[in-house]
């Protein structure tokens, strides 16, 4: 190869590298909406574009309001089995200790949608509220989550696994701050675990 063929070279790299960029960055969606319907969407990347100053505090004001919400929601987007593993269980395979779960209980769909509390148990109470067995199925209200598409995927219903196992309603262990509710789709697909945001504080089980 001669120099000039090396400089030819070096130019054509030059242009085919300018205003490309590789790698992995965040873009915020901006309209899904594919006039040719190829599944196209209309994204920003900050990271690239930069951010205007209405922009940078309408997503501080958000930041702000989401709070810890907005990291629970990464918590839960994490691998699904393995954070499940990590949070029920202690170092040696033990359940671990944690607050009963009541229909006075305020528990989330990983996406913001609220989850309704109501229990087969009528007969065990926790500061005046029933106790949720593990075999109870709730529902949920005003998930917003929706797949690419656009194709509206709300989490619909929460079902629960690992309760307690000392102690049981009529041979069903209870529900605890420890338990991991799964939230499905109308599809019964899984789509994150349920964020506990408060229970009663007076009972423990395991």
């Amino acid at each position: 190869m001669t120099d000039r063929d090396m400089e030819q070279l070096t130019i054509q790299t030059a242009e085919f590298l300018r205003n490309r960029f590789f790698g992995k960055y965040r873009g915020i969606v901006q309209d899904v909406e594919d006039p040719e319907t190829m599944g196209r969407i209309v994204a920003r990347v900050p990271e690239i574009f930069g951010e205007t100053d209405g922009a940078r505090r309408r997503r501080r004001t958000q930041d702000e309001r989401l709070g810890n919400l907005d990291q629970n929601r990464q918590h839960a987007n994490r691998s699904l089995f393995e954070w499940c593993e990590r949070k029920q269980r202690l170092a040696g395979g033990e359940v671990m200790t944690g607050n009963l779960l009541t229909t006075a209980s305020t528990i989330m769909c990983p996406h913001g949608g609220q989850v309704n509390l109501s229990t087969a148990n009528s007969k065990v109470t926790a500061e005046g509220s029933p106790v949720l067995l593990e075999t109870d199925i709730h529902t949920v209200a005003g998930c917003p989550f929706t797949l690419p598409g656009p194709k509206p995927s709300p989490c619909v219903r929460v079902e629960w696994s690992l309760g307690t196992t000392k102690m049981s309603i009529n041979g069903t262990p209870a529900l605890t701050q420890s338990s991991i509710g799964i939230c499905y789709s109308p599809e019964s697909a899984p789509q994150g675990v349920a964020l506990i945001v408060n229970t009663q504080i007076k009972g423990m089980a395991t």
